[in-house]
């Protein structure tokens, strides 16, 4: 397998921890030598070992002149684990080869240089696109202090939520609402408003096929007003949404997953909040302007002033269309990633 493979490999790891890892970034791992793959793994939940560590362990004598391939730069500090540094020196790797450094400023290069000072051949940028959009909470949050916001909304082709009785079970098919529970699995946020909360009364749970998972996002309601009724277990806020961003930030909060309903959204993109927009278009008309319409911005504008997000991907859920757009601001800040987080 060539550089590009490996790297890929790694990154393909890197997902398994996905949902486990956070506040952590969820990091993949190959040892390689002369005979192939000796070793591989990914991050572990807070307090676990890193994916450097599971590889090595894995690879055993085989580390002793091997390279390494890893989606993110090592850590060189003492935290609830060892610094990654250590045991890759001690393990005899001869070569690291790491897609991106870590804006973590407790790593912030400190880590390469800490192998470099080893005696180690150390390179970084490869794959580096592909570790940025996997990676983007977790860089966004450590250069930001606030997290990563993903928003998610099912409507009709005439963009609307619900009924006009208020009635939305269900617009969108089995797939699609699969794919809600897998966004709030990777969340460790939901929000929604408390017109939503009342009508809807949402468990907020992540239920990815079916089975509750076992790290749970914690779940807020949006609410000036006393509500008549809210999910157990459900808090409440009465904060802005950029004062509820800062706040989440400070606590190490990756991302959050704004679930609606239309004027909570709306208050977000109007403020520039919403990063990941995607939404689940089903192949249905209400043709009914009592209907709930998905977006209530404050003020609504012209043509000339709407919000313009930026198509990122498609994909098909079943009989509907999940569409994935982002914000400028979001675009903008990623590209900067992908000059700044490779420099050597």
């Amino acid at each position: 397998m060539i550089d590009a493979e490996l790297m890929e490999l790694a990154l393909a790891l890197s997902r398994s921890a996905r949902e486990g890892a956070p506040p952590n970034p969820w990091v993949g791992a190959v040892v390689v030598d002369d005979d192939g793959v000796a070793g591989q793994g990914w991050t572990h939940p807070s307090g676990g070992p890193h994916a450097e560590v599971v590889a090595l362990r894995e690879a055993g004598d085989r580390a002793r002149g091997a390279t390494m391939y890893v989606t993110l730069e090592p850590c060189a500090h003492q935290g609830r684990t060892p610094p990654c540094v250590a045991a890759i020196e001690a393990a005899g790797i001869r070569r690291v080869v790491a897609s991106i450094r870590d804006p973590d400023e407790r790593v912030a290069g400190r880590g390469l240089q800490a192998l470099r000072d080893r005696g180690l051949e150390v390179e970084v940028g490869l794959g580096a696109h592909g570790v940025i959009e996997e990676l983007l909470p977790y860089l966004w949050q450590r250069s930001t202090h606030r997290p990563w916001v993903r928003a998610k909304v099912a409507m009709t082709l005439d963009a609307r939520v619900a009924d006009r009785t208020g009635v939305s079970k269900w617009i969108t098919s089995a797939p699609a609402r699969e794919r809600a529970h897998r966004l709030r699995s990777q969340a460790q946020a939901i929000v929604v408003g408390a017109r939503t909360m009342e009508i809807d009364r949402p468990l907020l749970s992540a239920r990815p096929g079916g089975v509750v998972s076992e790290r749970q996002p914690e779940r807020w309601v949006f609410a000036r007003h006393p509500l008549n009724y809210c999910t157990p277990g459900v808090s409440i806020t009465s904060e802005s949404p950029s004062r509820f961003l800062d706040r989440l930030g400070t606590e190490g909060v990756l991302e959050i997953l704004v679930e609606g309903g239309p004027t909570l959204l709306g208050s977000f993109l109007a403020d520039d909040l919403v990063d990941d927009l995607h939404v689940h278009l089903a192949p249905i008309i209400l043709g009914d302007p009592e209907a709930t319409p998905a977006f209530r911005l404050p003020q609504p504008g012209l043509l000339s002033e709407a919000l313009r997000l930026t198509h990122v991907a498609t994909q098909t859920l079943g009989v509907d269309v999940e569409l994935s757009l982002r914000s400028a601001s979001a675009l903008a800040r990623q590209a900067a990633f992908e000059v700044e987080l490779v420099k050597d």
